[in-house]
């Protein structure tokens, strides 16, 4: 019996961010082609601005895909440069 593939949505800030997820999910044998990496295209002036823009909307669209019972996930990465963890979670919420 085949295991059925579940899509990873990557929603994260730069390279070094896409990287470190590549690497853990890999570890949890996920596959190239089970993800797919959103970041900010470059010149964007605020990198944490677009991740924060765009949650919402992938949220939106795992909660779509689970109605149509399509398996897929949502990993979400930004860093708490200028602010604290809690203020990062509550800004997400």
């Amino acid at each position: 019996m085949s295991r059925r593939r579940v899509l990873v949505v990557v929603l994260c800030e730069d390279q070094q961010h896409e990287v470190f997820v590549r690497r853990y999910l890999y570890g949890l044998s996920y596959a190239r082609h089970d993800l797919y990496i959103m970041k900010p295209p470059p010149g964007v002036q605020s990198v944490e601005q677009f991740v924060r823009e765009r949650f919402p909307k992938e949220v939106g669209a795992r909660r779509e895909a689970a109605q149509t019972r399509t398996r897929s996930g949502l990993v979400t990465v930004v860093d708490a440069d200028e602010r604290t963890v809690e203020d990062r979670r509550r800004q997400l919420r």
